[in-house]
């Protein structure tokens, strides 16, 4: 004679193994990575428009000084100026 949790254990049981069944169906539950790509209003448009700042950190680093100067300069953290020229890619060509 099986005691109530026996019984609950055995039920539970299973309804995993056939919870594991129809995940197994279903595609998110594959372990097959999807990655959605995001949107971007500037694709295939060339560079990114420079903000103020971008522009000035280009003249900055166009003149050969470090990040940590021009971030000084400008007012902003290291981390800040390097997000700057990774975005933009700087430095470039003032008219791009």
């Amino acid at each position: 004679m099986l005691t109530k949790m026996q019984e609950y254990e055995d039920l539970y049981k299973r309804a995993w193994l056939a919870q594991i069944e129809e995940d197994k169906k279903n595609p998110r539950f594959t372990g097959a990575i999807v990655k959605k790509e995001k949107p971007s209003s500037n694709k295939g448009e060339g560079p990114i428009k420079m903000t103020k700042q971008a522009q000035i950190l280009n003249r900055l680093l166009k003149k050969g000084l470090s990040l940590k100067d021009a971030g000084e300069i400008i007012g902003l953290s290291i981390n800040s100026v390097s997000q700057i020229k990774a975005r933009y890619k700087l430095p470039r060509d003032e008219n791009d």
